[in-house]
């Protein structure tokens, strides 16, 4: 993913998104995961994205996300994400955005 289309994902938090508090830890993005399971169940999650870790490396940013929410990624074939009006679709093979 280039950094122009990250940029086109929404350059700040999104509509449910926040600002860090006084300490100055950043604006975040909400997001809202669906993971599909190699036994082929699937799960819904939501999850707070940091937007300067989204905008430097967003797999990393949201692979890390995922992995704080319980999301067991060990099992998981395919993850799509809502996140900033767009929605991306992260797969096993290295969790490369596709």
């Amino acid at each position: 993913m280039s950094s122009d289309e990250i940029e086109e994902l929404g350059g700040g938090p999104s509509p449910e998104g926040h600002r860090g508090g006084a300490h100055g830890t950043g604006e975040f993005m909400s997001a809202r995961a669906t993971v599909h399971r190699e036994d082929g169940t699937v799960r819904t999650v939501r999850l707070e994205v940091s937007a300067h870790n989204f905008h430097r490396a967003p797999e990393a940013a949201l692979v890390g996300a995922l992995q704080e929410s319980g999301a067991e990624l060990e099992e998981a074939d395919e993850v799509e994400i809502d996140i900033g009006g767009e929605t991306l679709t992260l797969r096993q093979t290295g969790w490369e955005i596709q």
